[in-house]
């Protein structure tokens, strides 16, 4: 996940995830097999899609009009 003042500007506030929600998280695993992550997005099950400022150079964000 990008930082957290990238985070605020990508729509994220300390009030956006909570002990057990549900969500579906996009992004590429660790190379090295590791229990790791660059996520990408990140989507809560009331359809909700919040962006991480991921550090992957071809990420596109899409404009989220779906």
């Amino acid at each position: 996940m990008g930082s957290p003042n990238q985070l605020v500007r990508r729509g994220w506030s300390r009030n956006s995830l909570r002990i057990g929600d549900v969500v579906t998280v996009t992004g590429s695993r660790a190379r090295d097999g590791k229990a790791k992550a660059n996520a990408q997005s990140v989507v809560l099950d009331t359809g909700e899609r919040l962006f991480s400022g991921t550090s992957q150079p071809d990420f596109v964000e899409d404009d989220n009009s779906e």
